[in-house]
């Protein structure tokens, strides 16, 4: 088959000497070790067959652990002072990611209690090549994580500034990853006041606002969205809650991706999604001091996990313009007796329920599809770390499964898509059922000098879509293979008049298709 190029453009960070070289597929949190060099290894190759490329290293308060270098592991102290607690935070990149061909990021936690002289001691010791810190092993390093774990809502960017800047000064080569979440938006009790829409409309201003913050600085690089549209659950009496997350208002999940898909590509930033990947804590404690026994607060119905559920979560995220993924997995999945004093003190609690690879009852769908969609992902990321965003669209105002309202649709402004009176943009399908709805469907549109790029996601989690898409003028559609990365040629309908060209797909439930409209002939093309 004669091959059409497309000049992908890369835009050059102007901001700093760091620069995204390819799509992240990674994990919030570490995964459980146990101080063995054999045993790790094991464990650091499953992350890498189940797709991953990235962790995201988050070591709270392990001072007591065991680990040193020469068990594989290279630690960086940071001794107590006045300021900061002993039990504050242990930094340490692991010589095994390099042996299995992953990245680490090291973390920076808390950023209240961080004082310049201690950045400037981690800094020093993860740009400093020594014999126990090699050049190797600096190739591996991700980054630096900025957790703004202390820090309220109101004053949560003006905390985390002067810890990220101080960082870049130090080490312009390596991004300090922030996450943010629906916290920029201020108070959320803002939702339960008798005025929702001024309200609403006061949380989105906030949460641009805030997000500008922290974008509009030249020592900001990149930072992660934490935020779960799906998840509720029901008490023993029935009665329904959530999201279990706690402050993820389900209402307003596309309206925050669109601000931050504006924003990013105003300033020129990048950001990652953090798709969930775990059930839910199925029964919660809490304690009053980190002395105290942990006591019962509620019990709940969590509805099982599926791989729709999983693939929503992912692909949400890439159709308004995320150039990686970082999976969480929530704390204590199934936990049925209260943890330990120090649950981050004992391994089978804490390190269990952030390891991907061994959920008590839903490993089988976790590993599986989570397996698939970062296979998948890694296969297209060359292709979507190259786009540039230009709008995403929904196939109607009101999504059908988390009910949020007021969505773009496509109009006739939107760019490719053809959109006249008697001609939707988006049509059944030759062989659809009558049931057939353009309800679950949203679509990122992109493009890349003169080539346009479409991610069409089935938002549905039970409904498979076959639909017929529109678009303007004399277009080539191809589809990327998930399973080879090749670009296939999709079966193209051709009219002179009213001038378009359709095309049709179907997707699962959660899933996303990623399509290159060409401009020129490829053979053998079917009309």
């Amino acid at each position: 088959m004669r091959l059409l190029f497309c000049f992908l453009f890369i835009s050059t960070n102007l901001f700093a000497a760091w620069k995204q070289d390819e799509f992240i597929i990674g994990s919030y949190h570490q995964p459980e070790f146990t101080g063995d060099f054999s045993t790790d290894t094991v464990t650091f190759k499953a992350y890498r067959d189940l797709g991953f490329n990235t962790l995201a290293d988050h070591v709270l308060n392990h001072v007591q652990d065991p680990w040193n270098i020469q068990k594989g592991y290279l630690w960086f102290d940071i001794s107590p002072t006045d300021s900061v607690p002993e039990i504050d935070a242990v930094y340490r990149l692991s010589v095994l990611t390099y042996i299995a061909g992953l990245k680490s990021f090291i973390i920076q936690r808390p950023v209240l209690t961080r004082i310049n002289s201690e950045i400037d001691q981690m800094t020093n010791d993860f740009t400093t090549i020594t014999p126990a810190y090699t050049a190797k092993m600096r190739e591996k390093f991700a980054g630096y994580v900025v957790l703004p774990d202390e820090a309220s809502p109101a004053d949560l960017v003006n905390l985390v500034l002067p810890a990220v800047e101080r960082i870049f000064k130090n080490d312009p080569e390596k991004p300090s990853l922030v996450n943010f979440a629906g916290n920029l938006t201020g108070d959320w009790s803002n939702d339960l006041n008798k005025d929702p829409v001024k309200n609403l409309t006061l949380n989105l201003q906030n949460f641009r606002k805030n997000l500008n913050l922290y974008l509009d600085r030249t020592y900001t690089q990149v930072f992660s969205f934490d935020y779960y549209k799906f998840f509720s659950y029901y008490t023993p009496a029935g009665l329904k809650q959530g999201p279990v997350t706690g402050g993820s208002n389900k209402h307003i999940f596309y309206k925050l991706l669109q601000i931050i898909a504006e924003e990013t590509k105003r300033t020129g930033k990048v950001f990652w999604g953090d798709p969930l990947c775990a059930e839910h804590e199925l029964h919660e404690f809490s304690r009053k001091t980190i002395e105290d026994r942990w006591t019962p607060v509620v019990d709940r119905k969590i509805d099982s996990l599926t791989p729709a559920h999983l693939r929503s979560e992912a692909y949400s995220f890439v159709i308004y313009n995320a150039k990686g993924i970082l999976w969480y997995s929530y704390n204590y999945p199934n936990a049925s007796s209260p943890p330990p004093v120090s649950p981050w003190a004992s391994n089978p609690l804490w390190g269990q329920s952030e390891e991907y690879t061994n959920y008590p009852s839903n490993s089988s769908v976790i590993r599986g599809e989570v397996q698939n969609i970062n296979l998948r992902l890694s296969r297209m990321g060359n292709v979507l770390l190259k786009l540039n965003w230009l709008t995403t669209v929904h196939g109607n105002s009101v999504d059908p499964e988390i009910f949020e309202s007021h969505l773009p649709v496509i109009s006739g402004t939107t760019p490719v898509f053809y959109q006249k009176v008697r001609v939707k943009a988006i049509e059944a399908a030759t062989d659809a059922s009558k049931s057939w709805s353009d309800d679950s469907l949203a679509v990122g549109i992109f493009e890349s000098e003169k080539c346009n790029y479409l991610t069409i996601m089935n938002k549905s989690l039970t409904n498979t879509n076959h639909s017929k898409y529109n678009v303007k003028g004399d277009m080539y559609p191809y589809i990327i293979n998930k399973t080879t990365g090749a670009w296939d040629v999709v079966k193209r309908k051709y009219k002179k008049k009213p001038g378009l060209t359709s095309f049709e797909l179907q997707i699962i439930p959660g899933d996303m298709e990623l399509i290159w409209l060409g401009p020129e002939k490829i053979s053998p093309v079917s009309d």
